[in-house]
């Protein structure tokens, strides 16, 4: 047996307003449009782009009773919801066309969200779903490395092939639950030395901004702690001033989130956050001194355990 749901009724002031809603504002295809005279009335079906699916028929309240749930169909509760693959294209469409949000995006377990309401009140949900998780399969991989790595003599070397085999075992663009359960399989130090790689590596490219854009965003706290691990404060200190800036003092771990607190802390028409120059500035400073591989060495020498194999 093989059915689906062919078609929802949303009911409608008129025909051709709510055409030009769901296909100039939305985007949608007026896929039928057929007047039915024994009726008097048409046959009008609009669906999003895409796969076929699911359509939408828009139906004109021919009663004073029909008319009394144009816009209230759920009793306002979110009626429709509308998947996309890629939901900041889509929200940022929808706000340029003037459709208006009652519900901030957010990361929820199942995937980003927003609720927008159409022409009437009716309450859609904008949801991007998230990617099914997939078991592991993959043999373990030894994160350790050979006692040998103690004898570099150059602080940087060291102290990066100390955390080599880590830097490909952390997927930073998975979910922050997946993130997580990777980071578990770190030690102390380990998490920390390659926190402090990516943010030093994404600060001193394109400043705190492409930090917290990027992926590598999701290991802000671990760096602030990384920094404060090895007894670098200052560095800690700035990213303690700099994530103050976000609500909550924190930036989100969910890169979507994040993401679109970058957006309201730029503002209107600007490319960059201006408030993080100075804090970009103070980093580079602290990079400057040049004791920060020394520091990162000097931690990897003295907790040989935390990385090397016995």
């Amino acid at each position: 047996m093989h059915q689906q749901l062919a078609h929802v009724a949303l009911v409608v002031r008129d025909y051709d307003e709510a055409i030009d809603f769901y296909t100039k504002k939305l985007g949608f295809t007026l896929v039928e449009d057929t007047y039915q005279p024994e009726q008097d009335k048409r046959w009008v079906l609009v669906a999003p782009p895409g796969p076929p699916g699911t359509s939408l028929l828009l139906a004109r309240a021919s009663t004073p009773e029909q008319a009394r749930f144009i816009g209230d169909q759920a009793g306002g509760r979110v009626f429709l919801f509308l998947s996309t693959d890629d939901f900041w294209r889509d929200y940022d469409r929808m706000l340029a066309a003037g459709i208006r949000f009652v519900r901030d995006p957010a990361v929820q377990p199942y995937g980003t969200v927003a609720v927008f309401e159409d022409l009437y009140g009716n309450r859609w949900d904008l949801v991007q779903f998230a990617a099914a998780s997939v078991a592991a399969t993959a043999q373990p991989v030894e994160l350790r490395v050979p006692r040998a790595i103690l004898d570099q003599r150059d602080p940087a070397k060291l102290a990066w092939a100390a955390i080599e085999p880590v830097w490909d075992a952390v997927d930073l663009s998975a979910e922050p639950g997946a993130v997580d359960d990777q980071l578990s399989r770190l030690s102390r130090g380990q998490k920390a030395l390659l926190a402090i790689h990516w943010c030093v590596a994404e600060v001193s490219n394109g400043g705190f901004e492409q930090f917290f854009a990027n992926p590598a965003g999701v290991l802000t706290r671990e760096a602030r702690e990384g920094f404060a691990l090895v007894g670098d404060q200052a560095l800690a200190s700035v990213v303690d001033q700099v994530a103050a800036l976000f609500p909550d003092e924190w930036p989100a771990r969910e890169r979507s989130v994040r993401n679109f607190q970058l957006r309201r802390l730029r503002g209107p028409d600007a490319e960059r956050v201006a408030a993080f120059e100075p804090y970009d500035r103070a980093f580079g400073d602290c990079l400057g001194l040049e004791g920060l591989p020394g520091r990162c060495a000097a931690y990897v020498i003295e907790n040989p355990t935390d990385f090397v194999r016995d």
